[in-house]
């Protein structure tokens, strides 16, 4: 059910990307990657980063920044824009997308954001072809040094005369100092985040999605510099799904990942084997797990009773790896479904969403309400903006 995209699902989305074609982009940034309607200046911005949509169309999205409260919020960038909500160093990537009245196609820009400075640098830019369209995804990661980046390319081909679709979905590292550009796989799932070790040297991401002859459970891992790719699980208990997260430990000794049920998987980085699995039958499904920042706990969103249940929840938890104590930290004071959390550098704070409406798929779709906690006393401080998702700290 979580595994595939069906060819109609593409079809729809070639269908929708066409039916864009005559609408020019108002807030189309130009070569530079300069963006004619933001409003940023210069100043130093810390704290958080989120969109926000509009409920009736896609066009105005919006990637805001605020302080830890929410408070003094500065426009980043809006339009037909894609937000993946990776922030390293205090920057971060915007997919923005477009029609060039002269060459009469839809394209899609990637750029990288200084959030210090408010500037913008093209990354990499894509035009749609004759019966086809390609896009530049959300999923993107940089590296700590700063000097690479990686992307993914979907191109979405129609044959006329058998009305067939044929999908590929690259996976790309773009070194920003030479510019050169090597593949690092030829199909990757669909909404992933990518996850880039700590210490830049290798890259995380399952397998194929599109055509049905190619496995969607197959996790991966890949070296920068191209030399390495290894396949490190291929169980179909470990299945790929929309909400499955890679997650390095701070110490980059485990990678992290979850099946979407009730296990978490702790593979070793040094013999990229499976070394421990965690089983917490209190649930139905374990969604995006992330490390606390010493890597001695585990925070989660965890589902009990199946969302046709009265008594369905979604609720946040921490697990302590040690001790395997399990401990509720998200209750019905809030009103809704608790998702996506997000660890301070420091550790002492989380950030996390809410929504009234459960999305069967666990992505961050539907609006949803956006949280501070201090994991010191528990208390709690609430964004003033309802039609959030794609958040993070900026650090």
């Amino acid at each position: 059910m979580y595994k595939h995209l069906t060819s109609a699902c593409a079809l729809m989305a070639l269908l929708t990307l066409l039916s864009c074609s005559k609408t020019s982009d108002p807030t189309k940034p130009d070569d530079t990657g300069n963006n004619n309607n933001n409003n940023n200046n210069n100043s130093h911005v810390k704290g958080i980063i989120y969109l926000t949509t509009n409920a009736e169309t896609d066009t105005n999205r919006v990637v805001w920044a605020t302080d830890d409260k929410g408070n003094n919020k500065r426009e980043i960038m809006r339009g037909r824009i894609r937000f993946n909500s990776v922030v390293k160093n205090e920057k971060t990537f915007i997919v923005k997308e477009g029609y060039n009245p002269d060459t009469r196609l839809n394209y899609s820009s990637l750029y990288l954001v200084d959030l210090k400075t408010g500037s913008s640098e093209l990354i990499e830019r894509s035009y749609d072809r004759s019966h086809s369209f390609i896009r530049i995804r959300r999923e993107a990661a940089i590296t700590n040094d700063g000097n690479k980046v990686c992307f993914v390319v979907d191109s979405v081909s129609s044959y006329p005369q058998n009305g067939l679709l044929h999908q590929k979905s690259r996976l790309y590292v773009l070194d920003l100092r030479t510019r050169e550009k090597i593949q690092l796989a030829d199909d990757v799932a669909e909404d992933q985040q990518f996850r880039i070790s700590n210490d830049d040297k290798y890259i995380t991401y399952y397998g194929g999605w599109y055509d049905n002859t190619r496995p969607t459970d197959i996790l991966y891992v890949a070296s920068l510099d191209g030399t390495l790719k290894k396949r490190i699980i291929s169980d179909g208990r470990y299945v790929y799904f929309a909400a499955t997260t890679l997650e390095w430990s701070n110490n980059n000794k485990f990678l992290m990942t979850t099946t979407g049920e009730n296990t978490l998987i702790f593979i070793n980085t040094l013999s990229w084997q499976v070394e421990k699995t965690i089983v917490i039958k209190e649930f139905e499904r374990i969604l995006f797990p992330v490390f606390s920042a010493d890597d001695n706990k585990v925070y989660f969103s965890g589902t009990k009773n199946y969302s046709s249940h009265p008594d369905f929840s979604c609720e946040l938890y921490s697990y302590s790896i040690q001790d395997e104590k399990l401990s509720q930290i998200t209750d019905s004071a809030i009103v809704g479904y608790k998702f996506g959390p997000r660890v301070s550098k420091d550790g002492s704070n989380l950030l996390f969403s809410s929504s009234t409406i459960f999305d069967e798929f666990a992505r961050f779709y539907f609006f949803r309400t956006l949280h501070t906690m201090n994991l010191k006393d528990s208390s709690i401080t609430t964004l003033p903006d309802k039609s959030t998702y794609m958040y993070n700290w900026v650090e």
